[in-house]
Protein backbone atom coordinates (compact mmCIF):
# COMPACT_ATOMS: atom_id res chain seq x y z
CA UNK A 1 0.00 0.00 0.00
CA UNK A 2 1.57 3.19 -1.22
CA UNK A 3 -1.54 5.19 0.60
CA UNK A 4 -5.07 5.49 1.98
CA UNK A 5 -8.36 7.23 1.20
CA UNK A 6 -10.26 8.04 4.50
CA UNK A 7 -13.53 9.61 5.23
CA UNK A 8 -13.51 12.43 8.13
CA UNK A 9 -16.77 12.95 10.07
CA UNK A 10 -17.33 16.25 11.82
CA UNK A 11 -19.58 17.06 15.22
CA UNK A 12 -21.84 18.72 12.58
CA UNK A 13 -22.89 15.97 10.33
CA UNK A 14 -20.67 17.13 7.56
CA UNK A 15 -18.11 14.72 5.42
CA UNK A 16 -15.00 15.38 4.31
CA UNK A 17 -12.96 12.62 1.98
CA UNK A 18 -8.93 12.36 1.41
CA UNK A 19 -6.10 10.74 0.51
CA UNK A 20 -2.69 10.40 2.58
CA UNK A 21 -0.02 9.06 1.19
CA UNK A 22 1.07 6.71 3.93
CA UNK A 23 1.52 3.23 4.11
CA UNK A 24 -0.65 2.27 7.06
CA UNK A 25 -3.33 4.42 8.60
CA UNK A 26 -2.37 7.22 10.54
CA UNK A 27 -5.41 7.31 13.41
CA UNK A 28 -4.06 10.96 14.08
CA UNK A 29 -4.48 12.19 10.82
CA UNK A 30 -7.75 13.48 10.14
CA UNK A 31 -7.45 15.52 6.89
CA UNK A 32 -6.06 19.10 5.27
CA UNK A 33 -9.13 20.35 3.51
CA UNK A 34 -9.27 24.34 4.48
CA UNK A 35 -13.33 24.04 4.92
CA UNK A 36 -12.68 20.73 7.39
CA UNK A 37 -10.23 22.87 9.56
CA UNK A 38 -12.85 25.07 11.01
CA UNK A 39 -15.12 22.18 11.71
CA UNK A 40 -14.80 19.87 15.22
CA UNK A 41 -13.69 16.45 14.38
CA UNK A 42 -15.98 13.42 15.71
CA UNK A 43 -14.62 10.09 13.65
CA UNK A 44 -12.35 9.42 10.70
CA UNK A 45 -11.66 5.66 8.99
CA UNK A 46 -10.11 4.15 6.20
CA UNK A 47 -12.46 3.87 2.89
CA UNK A 48 -10.14 2.05 0.13
CA UNK A 49 -6.02 1.45 -0.42
CA UNK A 50 -3.83 1.97 -3.38
CA UNK A 51 -0.67 0.66 -4.46
CA UNK A 52 -0.02 3.37 -7.37
CA UNK A 53 -0.12 7.50 -7.21
CA UNK A 54 -2.21 7.30 -9.74
CA UNK A 55 -4.60 4.98 -8.60
CA UNK A 56 -4.85 7.06 -5.22
CA UNK A 57 -5.77 10.01 -6.88
CA UNK A 58 -8.57 7.69 -8.74
CA UNK A 59 -9.72 6.57 -6.07
CA UNK A 60 -10.10 9.70 -3.88
CA UNK A 61 -11.74 11.13 -6.69
CA UNK A 62 -14.27 8.11 -7.27
CA UNK A 63 -14.56 8.65 -3.73
CA UNK A 64 -15.48 12.09 -3.60
CA UNK A 65 -18.29 11.55 -5.82
CA UNK A 66 -19.68 9.40 -4.21
CA UNK A 67 -20.19 11.15 -0.91
CA UNK A 68 -21.25 14.87 -2.80
CA UNK A 69 -23.86 12.54 -4.43
CA UNK A 70 -24.79 10.83 -1.02
CA UNK A 71 -24.48 13.89 1.25
CA UNK A 72 -24.36 17.19 -1.16
CA UNK A 73 -23.42 20.29 0.40
CA UNK A 74 -22.51 18.32 3.32
CA UNK A 75 -19.33 16.93 1.55
CA UNK A 76 -16.69 19.42 2.52
CA UNK A 77 -14.35 18.91 -0.53
CA UNK A 78 -13.88 21.65 -2.95
CA UNK A 79 -13.53 20.56 -6.20
CA UNK A 80 -11.52 17.77 -8.39
CA UNK A 81 -8.97 16.05 -7.58
CA UNK A 82 -5.01 17.80 -8.34
CA UNK A 83 -3.33 14.97 -9.41
CA UNK A 84 -0.06 15.33 -7.04
CA UNK A 85 3.16 13.78 -9.45
CA UNK A 86 5.96 15.61 -7.23
CA UNK A 87 8.10 13.85 -4.48
CA UNK A 88 10.09 10.97 -4.64
CA UNK A 89 9.62 7.58 -3.08
CA UNK A 90 12.16 5.75 -1.99
CA UNK A 91 12.74 1.67 -2.42
CA UNK A 92 15.38 0.03 -0.55
CA UNK A 93 17.26 -2.66 -2.89
CA UNK A 94 17.69 -5.07 -0.49
CA UNK A 95 14.69 -5.12 1.85
CA UNK A 96 12.06 -3.38 -1.27
CA UNK A 97 10.59 -1.50 2.17
CA UNK A 98 9.03 1.30 0.28
CA UNK A 99 8.95 4.84 2.09
CA UNK A 100 7.36 7.79 0.78
CA UNK A 101 8.76 11.40 0.78
CA UNK A 102 11.37 13.23 2.10
CA UNK A 103 9.13 13.39 5.42
CA UNK A 104 9.46 10.07 6.29
CA UNK A 105 12.89 9.40 5.41
CA UNK A 106 13.71 12.41 7.88
CA UNK A 107 11.90 10.44 10.50
CA UNK A 108 13.33 7.05 9.83
CA UNK A 109 17.21 8.66 9.98
CA UNK A 110 16.30 11.56 12.54
CA UNK A 111 17.45 14.59 10.00
CA UNK A 112 15.59 17.24 8.00
CA UNK A 113 14.70 17.36 4.59
CA UNK A 114 17.15 19.58 3.42
CA UNK A 115 19.67 17.33 5.15
CA UNK A 116 18.65 14.46 3.03
CA UNK A 117 18.37 16.75 -0.40
CA UNK A 118 22.02 17.27 0.31
CA UNK A 119 22.78 13.80 0.71
CA UNK A 120 21.08 12.29 -2.05
CA UNK A 121 22.65 15.06 -4.40
CA UNK A 122 26.02 14.41 -3.04
CA UNK A 123 26.75 17.67 -1.83
CA UNK A 124 27.69 16.08 2.06
CA UNK A 125 28.60 12.71 3.32
CA UNK A 126 26.17 10.33 4.36
CA UNK A 127 25.03 10.28 7.59
CA UNK A 128 23.14 8.93 10.70
CA UNK A 129 22.82 5.61 8.37
CA UNK A 130 21.16 7.09 5.40
CA UNK A 131 23.14 5.72 2.18
CA UNK A 132 21.15 6.54 -1.03
CA UNK A 133 23.47 3.86 -2.73
CA UNK A 134 21.01 1.51 -0.73
CA UNK A 135 17.84 3.31 -1.93
CA UNK A 136 16.47 3.31 -5.82
CA UNK A 137 15.25 6.56 -5.74
CA UNK A 138 12.11 7.39 -7.69
CA UNK A 139 9.50 10.20 -8.98
CA UNK A 140 6.02 9.49 -8.37
CA UNK A 141 5.33 8.65 -12.22
CA UNK A 142 8.41 6.27 -12.09
CA UNK A 143 6.89 4.53 -9.39
CA UNK A 144 3.50 4.19 -10.97
CA UNK A 145 5.19 2.71 -13.67
CA UNK A 146 7.43 0.46 -11.90
CA UNK A 147 4.97 -0.83 -10.08
CA UNK A 148 2.81 -1.35 -13.30
CA UNK A 149 5.76 -4.01 -14.95
CA UNK A 150 6.13 -5.69 -11.87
Amino acid sequence: MIGYIYVTWTTDGFVYVGQHRKQKFDTTYFGSGVRLKKKQIMSCRLIDTAHRFDELDHKEQFWIDKYRERYGDKCLNLGRVTKCKQGLVFVHKRTNVVVVGLAEMKYIYKTSRDELRRIVKGQTEPKNGFYPDDWEILSYEEYDTRSLII
